[in-house]
């Protein structure tokens, strides 16, 4: 996989809600991935961004926008 030295990686979703008009939301996610194979998972660390509805649904109808950081283990 990508050893020690590690590797970038991005990621993005869409997420289309019809009770908002088929409005909805995108999160991307972009920093540094470590893995040595697939058995023993993938940790990233990065940066995330969430713009669109918001993501509480008694509220479904306000916007919002997120930044921050994360440390994600994938196994």
């Amino acid at each position: 996989m990508t050893g020690f030295r590690g590797a970038p990686f991005f990621a993005a979703n869409a997420h289309l809600r019809e009770e908002v008009d088929f409005g909805g939301s995108l999160t991307a996610q972009t920093g540094w991935a470590w893995g040595s194979s697939e058995a023993s998972g993938l940790l990233r660390l990065g940066l995330q961004y969430y713009t669109g509805k918001n993501e509480q649904f008694s509220l479904y109808d306000d916007s919002e926008q997120k930044a921050g950081f994360g440390i994600w283990y994938d196994y």
